[in-house]
């Protein structure tokens, strides 16, 4: 077939064109190829957590989309990491369905299949900085953190609610932490208590976390907030910890059930001398978050406890979820010796009062500080005259991060804003000391608890020791046969238990001392808690005859106390009297006879509260030849109106018989 130029033309256009659309194709096959692979990350979601003892642990987490990553450890000063320790992570493969998740109907974006990577660093050099990257054939960038020496003072920063959605509001975030770090250059580590995200369920916001770069300089330690826990729906809902427990990797020390578990939402750490406490106040599920805090206390000893959850104890935006949060801890950090409460929820920041049962006190050795962390965002609410009562000091609608340095004398707060003005400073006291007294005896201690029962209200008892059982006693209970009343030692400023009894009883008190090494002492008191009924007094026999005696006794009753008298002869009860009688006459006895007579005066409880015993003996009878007058007798014949009741018939037959004598004269 012959072509003219124009035809030929033609087709070379429409040959270029298929060409160029070729080229395209081939282009974006390629480009979605390269693409691809390029979203293949070895190692993000880099975090460094503390390890249960921040002296000799840490713990890192991190996501890839490969398996056989690993990461090197060494030395601050070893840059070439020649003498680094290599760690292979434990590995979860982990996602989360994209869209509505048919089977929970909880919504999440972004979590495509990846594997969680878990690594503890054990054994390390209290004191010591150090460095570490992350990767397989490529390296992250390089992390850092340093271990505590163990005893010393140093500093951390809480922060909570940055609560951010955007890449613009997370910076925020990071340069308020560039201030913080810029004031304290050896910040140890920062302490969050939760909302870091807006939504749980969008994997792009917890990314912009971990990509700051203030989160490669020191360890965080993180609490679950309500957002950590929220789906990514338009209108969310509460899910589980899953989310932030694939982020994070604190230590695995926290309660579980069969069912359910908080482990790595509710964990401790030890920094020096202070014992951190992270809880799950997010979790709906019924764990037993408060038998395990009492177990942890009593197990690692600390000079300083401090608290870290989200929900705030005196909120003000959400002061109903409060109620419900003391309602659950306040009856044990106060008996368990917290000294700081650091929380979030309320976009503000407030400083409590020094708390104890809900009221100010001047005694640092039962007041609880509480704090509010405001925001370390930009999302702010006011404070309501209704919680103002319970605050020191407030802040509002100001991005904040407060600085807490721990020393063996206090815990000191300063709190900043973003141009690290200082907006407020406070200084807590300890309740215990560094160390505890080493010739501390079990036996001396056991001797010297004391016991009282009030004589205001016989109700009230008190039992006192000596102050040197911190460290050494778990805790002193009180029996009275039905309750328990318990003092847990955890200052040394617990040295009494109180407890309230039931009135009108008899009680067998036992207490029992429990020692920290399982040993336990016990002691016992006998004590009554009934009333004081007043005073009888004077009980006598009167008006002894050959068959006839009164008994007599005197009464000052008080308190309504006495509700009967009873009277036995010869130990058999022969008459019941009421409260008011005083006297009781016996007849028909036998003469010259031993008899013993009790009188026993009976309370509203039944029992007998008062009993004395007389004996005596009858008088013989008269022989009637014995005018002896001298010798007391039973008066003869009839005695007061029945002796009327027979001498009138008498009296009246001797008129009628003298009558007729007279007639028949």
């Amino acid at each position: 077939m012959l072509y003219g130029t124009k035809d030929l033309k033609r087709k070379g256009d429409k040959m270029r064109k298929i060409s160029s659309l070729l080229t395209l194709l081939i282009a974006m096959f390629t480009f979605t190829f390269i693409n691809v692979k390029a979203t293949t990350r070895e190692a993000y979601n880099i975090v460094t957590n503390p390890g249960e003892n921040m002296s000799t642990s840490m713990q890192i987490s991190y996501h890839s989309d490969v398996e056989g990553t690993f990461v090197e450890v060494t030395k601050y000063e070893d840059v070439d990491y020649l003498e680094k320790k290599v760690y292979y992570p434990e590995v979860v493969p982990w996602s989360r369905f994209e869209g509505e998740d048919p089977e929970t109907k909880w919504a999440s974006t972004g979590f495509y299949e990846r594997y969680v990577c878990r690594v503890v660093l054990e054994d390390l050099e209290p004191n010591t900085k150090y460095r570490y990257r992350v990767g397989k054939t490529t390296f992250s960038d390089e992390y850092f953190f340093t271990t505590a020496s163990g005893s010393g003072t140093f500093s951390f920063v809480h922060i909570t609610d940055p609560q951010y959605s955007s890449s613009s509001e997370s910076q925020i975030f990071n340069n308020l932490l560039s201030k913080v770090l810029e004031i304290e250059p050896n910040l140890a580590f920062g302490y969050f208590t939760g909302d870091v995200i807006d939504r749980g369920g969008r994997a792009e916001l917890w990314e912009l976390f971990f990509e700051k770069s203030n989160v490669k300089k020191i360890p965080f330690a993180m609490t679950t907030g309500n957002h950590e826990y929220y789906d990514n729906s338009s209108r969310p809902k509460m899910t589980s910890n899953d989310y932030f427990i694939h982020h994070y990797f604190h230590p695995q020390n926290g309660p579980y059930t069969e069912t359910y578990s908080l482990v790595g939402s509710t964990y401790y750490f030890k920094y020096n001398n202070v014992l951190f406490i992270s809880l799950d106040t997010e979790s709906q599920v019924p764990v037993s978050q408060t038998t395990w805090f009492k177990e942890v206390v009593m197990n690692n000893p600390a000079q300083y406890i401090i608290v870290g959850m989200h929900r705030s104890f005196y909120g003000s935006e959400y002061e109903s979820h409060s109620y419900n949060v003391r309602q659950a801890w306040q009856k044990t950090f106060e008996e368990y010796g917290v000294d700081l409460v650091l929380s979030g929820h309320d976009h503000i920041y407030a400083r409590s009062h020094l708390l104890y049962q809900n009221n100010p006190t001047e005694d640092h050795t039962k007041g609880i500080t509480y704090i509010i962390g405001g925001s370390g965002g930009n999302k702010f609410y006011r404070v309501k005259e209704t919680a103002k009562k319970y605050y020191a000091k407030y802040v509002e609608n100001t991005t904040v991060a407060n600085i807490i340095t721990v020393s063996e004398d206090n815990i000191a707060i300063k709190l900043i804003d973003l141009n690290g003005n200082i907006l407020d400073t406070h200084t807590i006291l300890p309740k215990r000391p560094t160390t505890i007294d080493e010739n501390f005896s079990k036996d001396e201690f056991v001797n010297n608890i004391k016991f009282e029962q009030s004589t205001e209200d016989v109700r009230n008892v008190q039992l006192t020791w000596p102050n040197n059982g911190y460290g050494y006693v778990e805790k002193i209970v009180l029996n009275d046969g039905r309750l328990n009343y318990e003092a847990i030692i955890s200052t040394p400023h617990r040295t009494v238990l109180e407890a309230s009894l039931r009135v009108g009883q008899y009680y067998k008190l036992r207490v029992t001392v429990k020692f920290r090494d399982g040993d336990e002492r016990t002691l016992e008191y006998n004590i009554s808690t009934k009333l004081p009924y007043g005073e009888i007094k004077n009980v006598q026999i009167t008006d002894i005859a050959t068959d006839f005696a009164k008994l007599t006794w005197e009464a000052e009753l008080q308190n309504q106390q006495i509700e009967k008298y009873q009277v036995l002869l010869d130990d058999e009860v022969i008459v019941i009297l009421g409260n008011k009688d005083l006297s009781y006459e016996f007849y028909n006895l036998s003469s010259n006879t031993n008899y013993k007579v009790t009188l026993q005066a009976i309370d509203y409880y039944g029992d007998v509260v008062y009993e004395k015993t007389i004996q005596f003996t009858t008088l013989p009878e008269q022989n009637p030849n014995d005018n002896d007058e001298n010798t007391p007798s039973r008066p003869k014949g009839c005695r007061g109106i029945f002796g009327l009741v027979f001498a009138i018939p008498l009296l009246g037959l001797g008129f009628i018989t003298l009558k007729k004598h007279e007639d028949e004269e």
